[in-house]
């Protein structure tokens, strides 16, 4: 469910559900966070009993677009499942890293839930214990990244080319060809069949946002992160 949106049609002024709510701007129409997406939103849950917390949804008329991961996101992360005070960041990224997963009720921790939870909400907002842009490189957050990405990340990309030699996948970041800050990501996945099976998902998917999960080091404006198992790769559904 969106958290976010924007207060007017030319999206210049984001905000909160929770804040809606304190402005009693219940019967308010507002847009969707993706500028491509033509969806008009309404605030719901106002006064539920079952979903206290307010959020964003789209109106059956002007429904969010096939291609919008905001859509998408409405259907796949469902926030009153989680409690955000158990989200360290570091921690989960360092579980998927080690292939030591942690079972935590109430905490959100798949990387699809992340990916979704990110994507409703605002990249100056934080979860848990990180900031949004921190958390997930897309097309919104990449003019922070100025001098690389690097540390704990999930970076939306699309697959680029392989080496079976050295068993690396590459691929490209940002989504969007356009903006400024382009770069190279290289994940080295040493177990062969591991690799295999990884290269035939990817190379299938080519074109289709794919998302990695890693603890990237910074090199020469490519990024490189190892793998140790499937669940470092997240391929959102296709609309």
């Amino acid at each position: 469910m969106a958290t976010h949106a924007y207060l007017d049609k030319n999206r210049t002024k984001r905000i909160s559900a929770t804040k809606a709510k304190d402005a009693n701007n219940i019967d308010k129409k507002y847009y969707c966070l993706d500028p491509c997406c033509n969806a008009i939103l309404t605030l719901k849950a106002n006064s539920s009993t079952a979903v206290p917390n307010p959020y964003f949804s789209a109106l059956p008329s002007f429904p969010h677009a096939e291609t919008c991961e905001i859509g998408k996101a409405e259907k796949e992360f469902y926030d009153q499942n989680f409690d955000p005070t158990l989200f360290i960041f570091r921690d989960i990224i360092n579980e998927y890293m080690t292939n030591n997963f942690t079972k935590n009720k109430g905490r959100l921790s798949t990387i699809s839930g992340i990916y979704y939870m990110c994507k409703t909400t605002a990249t100056n907002e934080k979860y848990g214990d990180t900031e949004i842009w921190n958390i997930l490189c897309d097309v919104r957050s990449n003019p922070r990244y100025l001098n690389g990405i690097f540390g704990p990340h999930l970076i939306e990309c699309k697959y680029y080319s392989y080496d079976t030699n050295t068993q690396i996948i590459n691929f490209q970041y940002p989504l969007n060809d356009s903006l400024k800050n382009q770069y190279k990501l290289k994940i080295h996945i040493p177990d062969k069949n591991l690799f295999l099976e990884i290269k035939k998902t990817v190379y299938n998917n080519n074109n289709h946002p794919i998302i990695l999960v890693g603890n990237w080091t910074d090199k020469n404006f490519y990024s490189k992160t190892t793998i140790t198992n499937r669940y470092q790769i997240y391929i959102p559904k296709k609309s």
